[in-house]
C-alpha cells in the first residue's frame, strides 16, 4: 500500500523502476523493524536485506497476479 500511494507522485519527479522502489521500501521497513527489536548489527542488516528481497518479490508477484486476473476478466 505504501508503494501505491507514494509511486504516482514520485513518478512526476523521478522515473524509478517499480521493482527497485518496492525493494527499497521493504528494506527500509525491515531495517527499522530490526533496529527497534534487536538492534542493527552487520548480520542482522544482511538478514534484513535478504528478507526484504523475499518480501518485495512476494508483494510484486501478488500485485501482478491480482491485476492479471482483472485484465483477463475485462
Amino acid at each position: 500500500m505504501i508503494v501505491q500511494f507514494v509511486k504516482a507522485p514520485l513518478d512526476k519527479v523521478w522515473k524509478i523502476p517499480t521493482r527497485l522502489f518496492v525493494y527499497v521500501i521493504a528494506l527500509t521497513l525491515m531495517l527499522i523493524a530490526t533496529g527497534f527489536t534487536e538492534g542493527l548489527h552487520a548480520e542482522n542488516s544482511l538478514l534484513a536485506a535478504v528478507n526484504a528481497f523475499i518480501v518485495s518479490l512476494s508483494a510484486y508477484g501478488a500485485y501482478e497476479v491480482t491485476f492479471a486476473k482483472l485484465n483477463k476478466a475485462a
